[in-house]
């Protein structure tokens, strides 16, 4: 199975792309928890996540690849992640995750 979502600066969910698989926490400046609403999974789930930069149809002519997301934790429960800038400082912004597992 699968989790797939898109967030939004403030921790609204933009899309799920599995209906009703999670729900997500806004933890501090930066800082977003994504809550699997079918939790405990059976196992530890593999996940990604990545920051979108910019928001919408616009493609820029440039971008830094120090502005991004990475994954803080992730249990049976819930994954935690945090976007930030190009210097390294933590910055509400969009982005995607999944997760999947696999059933025992």
């Amino acid at each position: 199975d699968f989790c797939h979502g898109y967030v939004d600066p403030d921790g609204i969910i933009v899309k799920s792309y599995q209906p009703d698989c999670f729900r997500v926490v806004k933890e501090l400046h930066g800082i977003y928890e994504i809550h699997f609403l079918s939790g405990p999974l059976p196992n530890l789930p593999l996940c990604t996540v990545t920051q979108i930069y910019p928001h919408g149809d616009t493609w820029p002519e440039s971008g830094d690849t120090r502005v991004n997301a990475v994954i803080m934790n992730v249990d049976t429960y819930k994954m935690l992640y945090v976007t930030g800038d190009g210097y390294g400082d933590r910055l509400d912004r969009y982005a995607m995750f999944r997760c999947t597992w696999l059933h025992d």
